[in-house]
This record gives C-alpha cells, structure tokens and sequence, in this order.
C-alpha cells in the first residue's frame, strides 16, 4: 500500500469517526434519564488497560482525546470503569481529562454494549471559590434536576462538537472573574468526579428522581414521586 493510498484512509477513518461522535452527542442520553438503569449511590472505578477496552470505545476516545489535546486537555488518568456494589462492572468506561490553564476537568463516560454504539457523555467542571462550580454537560437529565447548592450548570441539548461543547462552557465562565477559580491539576480529577456525582446524585433523591434498588443502588424514576 502506497503511503498515499495510507494517508488518504487515515483521512477516511478521522472523518468517520468524527461523523459517529457528532451522530452520538446528538443522540439523546439514556444514562440519567432513561428509567432502566440501576446506578451506584457512591461512584466507584477501576483503571483498566488498554487491551480491556473494546475497538469502538477505544476508536471514540483516541478522537476525542486528539480534539482535546487542540484545546490544551491532558489525560488526568487512566481509562475506568465503573463497579457495582458486588464488585462487577457497569458498562460505563469513565476518562479524566484537566485544562489547567482554564482550571477545568472534563469527565468523559463512554456506555459500552455489545449490541449497540457507544454513548458519549460529556462534563466539563469548573471549581469556584466559595464551594461553588460552574458545570457544562450533555446529559440532558441533569436539566430536570434542581442542582445541588452552589451549581451553576449549562446542559448542551443539540451539540454538534466537542468545540461548540468546550465553547459553551467557556462561555458561562465568562460570567465569572477568573480570579474566582480554583487551581486543578490532574491529581484533582478523579476526586472531583467522585464529589460531583455524590452532588447530583443528592440531587436527584431530593427531587424524587430516584429510588433505592438493590443494596448500594438507585433506580431512576420515570415520573417523580407525587406529594399529594
């Protein structure tokens, strides 16, 4: 094969994929809304290596990851993945990425299954002073949610990119002095992961978005529960 011949399919394979991310941030995201998922009360992952995650997840992220790096991200970590209670694994893979110069994290959840394409989540973070975050995601659920105390928060509901996903976020800090925010480093990462699920997972118990299911789960409610 020339090298030619070589380049213009890795030009085929990067369209490709950038096709299927924009096709998935479009697509409505199942994972707080969608009824029939049972979610850990406390967030809990465990690093994998890199032959432990499947071609299409692999492919997603290795794009997202190059876009990324254009907006001065680094990986913050390894590739997890999310236990259940028992110690089995959720299908969600779980990447940390951290902008320090904006002092920004970007939670980055890929839903795997065997029988249909990834879903993508995205979630940039930004600490405030004050105990406050300012916090841009595409899971459309959370915008049902009132959020936790000291939330500001933008859900993307139609996003074409990741560009236009980091803009939007960019542009909600610019409603803050850049004084007010936090210094993040990637150690920060996982942490504020864990705390901002907690947050939102508080959450969505005080608006009777979720229910208790199996020991050390919720279940997400179709309806809240009526006080009448």
């Amino acid at each position: 094969m020339s090298v030619d011949t070589s380049r213009a399919l890795a030009v085929i394979l990067l369209a490709l994929i950038s096709l299927l991310i924009t096709l998935i941030l479009r697509r409505p995201n199942r994972l707080f809304s969608g009824g029939r998922h049972a979610l850990p009360q406390k967030l809990d992952l465990v690093p994998l290596e890199s032959d432990q995650v499947n071609e299409e997840a692999s492919q997603l992220l290795g794009f997202l990851e190059g876009r990324l790096r254009g907006f001065g991200f680094e990986r913050a970590g390894p590739i997890s993945q999310a236990l259940r209670p028992d110690r089995s694994k959720y299908r969600y893979l779980v990447v940390p990425f951290v902008q320090a110069d904006e002092a920004t994290v970007l939670l980055t959840a890929v839903e795997t299954a065997a029988h249909a394409r990834a879903e993508l989540m995205l979630h940039f973070v930004t600490r405030m002073s004050g105990d406050r975050t300012v916090e841009t995601s595409t899971l459309t659920g959370l915008g049902e949610i009132p959020p936790p105390p000291g939330v500001e928060l933008v859900v993307v509901l139609d996003a074409g990119s990741v560009d236009e996903i980091w803009s939007l976020h960019r542009r909600a800090l610019t409603r803050h002095a850049r004084r007010e925010r936090m210094p993040t480093a990637g150690a920060d990462c996982i942490p504020l992961a864990t705390a901002t699920y907690a947050a939102w997972i508080q959450a969505a118990v005080r608006a009777q978005r979720l229910r208790l299911g199996k020991p050390g789960t919720y279940r997400i409610r179709t309806r809240p529960r009526s006080t009448v």
